[in-house]
This record gives C-alpha cells, structure tokens and sequence, in this order.
C-alpha cells in the first residue's frame, strides 16, 4: 500500500512540472544493497535517463551510490539520490533522506496490535517526517 501512496504522488508531482510519467522509470521489489547496484546497471542501459532517483530505502540508495562511484559516475551531478529512512548507512555515505522514524513506526504498530488484540479501538496515527539533505542532492 505504501509504494502505491508513494507512486501517485510521483505522478502527481511530474503532472505539476508538466513531465510525462514513464512506467519504466518505477523500479519495485528492490530493497537491497545488491538491487542498488543492480538498479545502477539498468539506469546506465536506459537511453533517456533520468537525472535523480528517489529510492524506497537507504540499502538500495547505498548499492546505487557505491556503483556509481565505482563507474565513475558523479553523484548528484550526473545522478541526484534522495531515499527513506536514515539509516546509519546513509550517515556514512552521505546519502540524503527523508527521517521517516522507522523504530517509532514499530513502536506505534506495536502498541495500535497490543489494542487490537485486547478488542479497544485504535486510532490512525501519522508521524513527523524530516529531510535530511547530505552530498547526494
């Protein structure tokens, strides 16, 4: 549910600028360091590439930031990367984020199961978010 919420507003986004939204540019099921790479290599292959990336997690970001080093691609002057998390990694590869406060996520998801569990009502609930620009913006 959370890539789709995630997906409409980057179509939405792209309608604003009067950008066309490409299917091919939506990368799913990537959330390791290795698909990061993997992802690297399918930008590269991409004759119209996209200038910057937004990514669903700090290990994807991390794989995709380390290759494009590693094949001498400047990152952001050739290729911006904005991703989720801010996970220690991102803090050791300066890669920008948006703090989405997983761990007190968890904590909320627990306590809302606890109250479901003992038949209370829960609440909806949504969380502070913050970005966090480092040197991949």
């Amino acid at each position: 549910m959370n890539s789709h919420i995630r997906i409409k507003a980057y179509k939405d986004a792209l309608e604003e600028i009067g950008e066309t939204f490409k299917e091919e540019w939506v990368i799913e099921k990537a959330i390791t360091m290795n698909d990061g790479k993997a992802l690297f290599h399918k930008w590269n292959s991409w004759r119209e590439r996209p200038t910057a990336i937004f990514v669903a997690n700090d290990q994807v970001s991390a794989g995709l930031i380390l290759e494009a080093r590693a094949q001498q691609v400047s990152v952001p002057d050739e290729l911006a990367i904005l991703s989720f998390d801010n996970h220690e990694i991102s803090q050791l590869l300066g890669i920008s984020t948006i703090d989405i406060q997983a761990k007190e996520m968890g904590k909320q998801a627990f306590a809302m199961l606890e109250k479901r569990i003992q038949g209370q009502p829960i609440e909806s609930r949504v969380l502070d978010y913050r970005l966090i620009e480092r040197l991949t913006v």
